[in-house]
Order: structure tokens, then C-alpha cells, then sequence
């Protein structure tokens, strides 16, 4: 119980009549005139009574500070049972160590930084395709120029390849530093990130234009580096035959699907679904929709749409059949499917 706050100054006095108050331990019943004043009682007795109320007020206080203040001892906190009593005060819990600061950058901190040159340098294209080299895909070898209608120059045939090399070299030869927190980014594993796509429903879902096929088509590389190997559309997939979906399902029975489904623990009905998938539709809206939008921004409603824009139909309902769960993995692939939408290029 918390103690109340008691005027120390003051006790309850009862006005038992006009003329005598009725104090708790005694009753003054004949007033006193002191220079034509009426006092209740005399100022001799008036100054004790006075004192005396005073004291036993900062008593009375004193004692129910003091009970309030032991009660937790008179309760201790009893580890039997599920709550200490209402009363109690328990110690205040101990504040957890500060956590070491992670040497690697966090999420959107990686995305702010800068491209700074190797260390040490690709010299030439030998050590560029060593370090990028695939046994799944032709290892890159050149990185175009412009053309003379754009660069105004004219090179023979020898003297281009030999620049689209080095130009190669050259943009490889710069790596991105983010500026933000830690300032270090973790080298990105092949194997953990399907491992952590195959403990979701539906995988890595990738939606939109040539962005997202860029994506697409840079994570396809770098797993195959890894020699992971995967089927193309199989035909027990929906969509399977349409030109602007792609799903990738590792290969079954392979050495490295083998290993990884052993890591990832679940049961092998997750392989019949994809890793990676691909749906190309740039706009993910239809030529109308776009139309009611524009419009209402002054565009003309007798603007001709030359626009051929691939667009997968029912590419909602797709999605949502790739993410739900499936009967026999409650308790194994638990993880969300990940979705990445892109269509800023051709909005904007």
C-alpha cells in the first residue's frame, strides 16, 4: 500500500458546538478572551496542543512511511511459485551488455557508398576470367564499345577486340564500398542463399522489365560459378510453356542438390518447386489501367499505344500459388518467399 500524503500541521478536529472543538484526546469546553479576541483556549495550552499535534503528526507519518518501506520483507519473493506477491520490490533486472559492433554494413547502409578501384588489380583478361570462371556458361570475354555512329571512330576488327577486352578489365577492375555504417560488405555465399530459398514456399520471385531480368540473369551466373545446377521450366509447373516465365528447380538427383537439401532439412517434395523465378511483365498493369491514370493528367485519350511491353495474365494469381504452403512441410519450410517487383524504368 503506498502511503499518503498527510499535512504534518494538521489533525482532524469535530466542531462539537459553536463555542468548543472536540480534539481526538481531550475536549476544551471554555473559550478564552484574550484582548477582546475569543481563543478558544488559552495560548499556553493552545502552543503544547499545538506541539503536540505537530509531533504525534510526524509520528504518525514516520510509522506509515516505515511500514510502506518493509513490506517487500515481509514478502519475499517466493521461486516456487509463478509471481512474486503484489506487494514485493524485486531487484531491477540487469542491463545486457551492449552488443559488439558488426564489422559488416546492415541492409540499406550497404547501398550507399562508392566504387573504388581493386585491390590488387585484374591486369589483364586471363586473371579476370580465373577469378569469374563458370563451367556451366560462356566466361565473359569483352565488354562492347560505342559504335562509330555514336564514338565518330573506326576501328578494324583486330583493334575493337582488343579494346572490348581491355574495356572489360577495366570495369571489373572496381568494386563497391559502402560509405554507410561498418563500411564492409559480406561476401555473398551461393550455397546459404539456396539453402535459405529452399526452406520458403515459393523461393526467390523476381517481376518486372530488363531490370529484373538483369537481376535474374547475374544471381543465375553466380550460382552456376558455384556449380549448382539447375532444370528450366519443368513441365509439371504451371505456366511452364509461357515465353515470359522463368523457374528454375534444382536439377534432381545431383551431387550438390543432394547436399544442399540435406543442409536446408526439408523433405524432398520442396525440389519440385523453384529456387529462382523470372516473370516478365514490365508494367504489371494493363494499357487501360495506364490510360485512366495518364489521362487524368492531361494525357491525350487519341495517344497511339505503340507500346509492346511483355505482360505474364494472372500474374497475381500465379504469385500466390507459388507462395502458399504445401501439406507435409508445416514444420520445415517456414520461411517467407521473397518478392522482388520492378517497373520504375518504363513508369518513370
Amino acid at each position: 500500500m503506498r502511503a499518503q500524503h498527510v499535512n504534518s500541521l494538521s489533525l482532524p478536529l469535530l466542531r462539537d458546538d459553536a463555542s468548543s472543538l472536540v480534539l481526538p484526546f481531550r475536549t476544551i469546553s471554555q473559550p478564552h478572551i484574550s484582548n477582546g479576541v475569543i481563543l478558544p483556549f488559552p495560548i499556553a495550552r493552545r502552543s503544547r496542543l499545538l506541539a503536540c499535534t505537530a509531533l504525534l503528526s510526524t509520528l504518525f507519518l514516520t510509522l506509515l512511511l516505515l511500514r510502506d518501506a518493509t513490506t517487500s520483507l515481509d514478502y519475499p519473493y517466493n521461486k516456487d511459485h509463478d509471481t512474486a506477491p503484489t506487494r514485493s520490490i524485486q531487484a531491477p533486472l540487469p542491463v545486457p551488455a551492449p552488443s559488439p559492433k558488426s564489422q559488416w554494413c546492415q541492409y540499406n547502409d550497404c547501398l550507399k557508398g562508392r566504387w573504388a578501384p581493386r585491390n590488387p588489380p585484374f591486369n589483364n583478361l586471363a586473371n579476370f576470367q580465373q577469378a569469374y570462371k563458370n563451367g556451366q556458361e560462356p566466361i565473359w570475354s569483352r565488354a562492347p564499345i560505342p559504335s562509330p555512329s555514336i564514338s565518330g571512330l573506326e576501328f578494324t576488327d583486330e583493334e575493337r577486340a582488343v579494346l572490348e577486352e581491355q574495356r572489360l578489365v577495366d570495369l571489373m577492375n572496381y568494386v563497391w564500398v559502402p560509405t554507410e555504417g561498418a563500411g564492409k560488405m559480406k561476401n555473398w555465399n551461393p550455397e546459404d542463399f539456396v539453402v535459405q530459398m529452399l526452406r520458403t514456399p515459393g523461393g526467390l520471385i523476381l517481376i518486372g522489365d530488363s531490370i529484373s531480368q538483369q537481376h535474374s540473369h547475374a544471381l543465375g551466373y553466380s550460382l552456376r560459378a558455384a556449380d549448382i545446377r539447375f532444370d528450366h521450366n519443368p513441365s509439371h509447373l504451371p505456366l511452364h510453356t509461357h515465353q515470359g516465365v522463368h523457374m528454375h528447380v534444382l536439377r534432381p538427383n545431383d551431387p550438390t542438390t543432394l547436399r544442399l537439401l540435406a543442409r536446408a532439412g526439408v523433405p524432398e517434395s520442396r525440389l519440385l518447386r523453384p529456387i529462382i523465378t523470372m516473370v516478365e511483365d514490365h508494367m504489371l498493369i494493363h494499357e487501360q489501367d495506364i490510360r485512366a491514370i495518364t489521362e487524368q493528367l492531361g494525357a491525350s485519350p487519341d495517344y497511339y499505344w505503340y507500346h509492346d511491353f511483355k505482360r505474364v495474365e494472372g500474374w497475381e494469381q500465379f504469385l500466390e500459388d507459388a507462395a502458399r504452403p504445401r501439406d507435409g512441410e508445416e514444420g520445415t519450410v517456414t520461411e517467407d518467399t521473397v518478392l522482388v517487383m520492378n517497373g520504375g524504368a518504363h513508369v518513370s
